[in-house]
């Protein structure tokens, strides 16, 4: 395509990470895919990762959530990274490339691997045809409240720790059993959805046996390509980019 042309990436396998583009989201997203990305680096040396800033945050911003500042940052080992140009380095040394031109299509088609939030970045990353792994982890309740959409409203419930296996899968049923758009659109499982108390490690060891095996990773471009133009569609990326819209001022 000519955003790979107009914005070619130096060789190598590139892996997105799209920890959300709201603070809420930011909390956890950024310390979550730090430490990801910190142990994949372990286990594939040659592997990079670039992050695309979203428009509604900041580079500042992010060094802030994946500080001491951030509570939830404690819960994950990938330490204060530090800015280096256009680059994070996190404390373990690996290099995170950030993408500040909006929008990020051309570097992102570009990836061979996703670790996304669920949310619009889903649809857009169906669009462009890159194989991707849905994060939703649920340990951190208390930040979920304030969340968009159907998670912050399944996190206000009162007794939430006790209902809220009952309550996804009641959301899950409903819309075929999936969250992300590509399977919501399908019908089917046709990019990883990963909800409830998931962890770095385990993502970290999922998205390696996926980049080992590049035959899957191709396969899967191909399933996300012949979703585009289904019935649909459209109506769905609409909904999903209007949970990313302020609330409409009251008249």
């Amino acid at each position: 395509s000519s955003a790979r042309v107009e914005e070619p990436l130096p060789p190598g396998e590139w892996v997105a990470l799209l920890p959300g583009s709201k603070r809420d989201k930011l909390q956890v997203g950024v310390p979550f895919l730090l430490d990801t990305a910190d142990r994949l680096a372990q286990r594939r040396p040659g592997c990079q990762f670039l992050l695309p800033v979203a428009p509604t945050t900041s580079v500042a911003e992010l060094l802030a959530w994946a500080s001491r500042a951030n509570p939830i940052a404690r819960y994950y080992g990938s330490g204060e990274p530090r800015q280096q140009g256009n680059a994070l380095i996190t404390a373990a040394g690996t290099t995170i490339r950030l993408i500040e031109s909006h929008p990020a299509h051309g570097p992102l088609s570009q990836c061979a691997l996703a670790l996304t939030t669920v949310g619009a970045n889903t649809a857009e990353l169906g669009a462009l045809a890159v194989p991707m792994i849905v994060l939703v982890p649920t340990q951190h309740l208390h930040v979920m409240q304030a969340w968009d959409g159907w998670l912050g409203l399944l996190a206000r419930l009162p007794g939430l720790r006790a209902l809220l296996g009952v309550a996804l899968t009641a959301w899950r049923l409903r819309h075929r059993g999936f969250l992300a758009w590509p399977n919501i659109s399908a019908g089917r499982a046709v990019v990883p959805e990963r909800v409830g108390a998931i962890q770095p490690e385990a993502i970290a060891e999922e998205a390696a046996h996926w980049l080992e095996h590049p035959e899957r990773l191709a396969g899967l471009r191909d399933d996300l390509r012949s979703l585009r133009g289904r019935p649909g569609a459209v109506r769905a990326l609409a909904g999903l980019v209007r949970e990313l819209l302020p609330p409409a001022d009251p008249v």
